[in-house]
């Protein structure tokens, strides 16, 4: 019964890793392909109607994010929009959302990419950037680190190589 138990939970526990870091990782990658389709989008110029840094303190930490809001124009009609850029989240990394932060503060008009179909969406920024790299590595280890704790757990035959190379009198 005890190696049932073990099994049991092994499954649980490594499924779970394995649930988490696919989920992560699926997210980042439908990120990272959203990410890139502002490239072939038109251009405007905007304007910034808000734009602030969020500090977010938890026990641990303290993550950061620029909060945007940005107005554009498009065929006449004036649309209000708050997406930096597509997969964009708040991290500890203080220095760089301070830089996004100064850039667009410093801004008399920016450019704004939006969908021809959707004008109401659209972003300031597009590519693979941090946020998404981190969901796709973050996702990768977790998937990694749990096949290589079950195969370590599983692989069987314990020590048996220490075992048949222990010279004994």
């Amino acid at each position: 019964m005890g190696a049932v138990l073990r099994n049991l939970f092994a499954v649980i526990f490594f499924g779970s890793f394995i649930a988490f870091g696919s989920m992560t990782f699926v997210s980042g990658w439908r990120a990272f392909q959203r990410s890139h389709e502002p490239l072939a989008w038109p251009q405007v110029d905007g304007a910034i109607e808000e734009c602030v840094l969020r500090e977010t303190e938890d026990d641990e930490d303290t993550q950061y994010e620029v909060l945007v809001t940005y107005s554009y124009h498009v065929a006449g009609r004036r649309y209000e929009n708050d997406v930096l850029a597509f997969g964009y989240e708040a991290s500890i990394d203080d220095r760089s959302h301070r830089e996004i932060l100064s850039k667009l503060k410093s801004a008399d008009k920016v450019v704004v990419r939006y969908d021809p179909d959707s004008p109401q969406n659209s972003v300031l920024s597009y590519g693979m950037h941090r946020s998404i790299r981190v969901k796709l590595a973050g996702g990768l280890l977790f998937i990694i680190a749990a096949i290589g704790m079950a195969y370590i757990m599983f692989a069987g035959g314990g020590d048996s190589v220490l075992l048949r190379h222990l010279i004994v009198n």
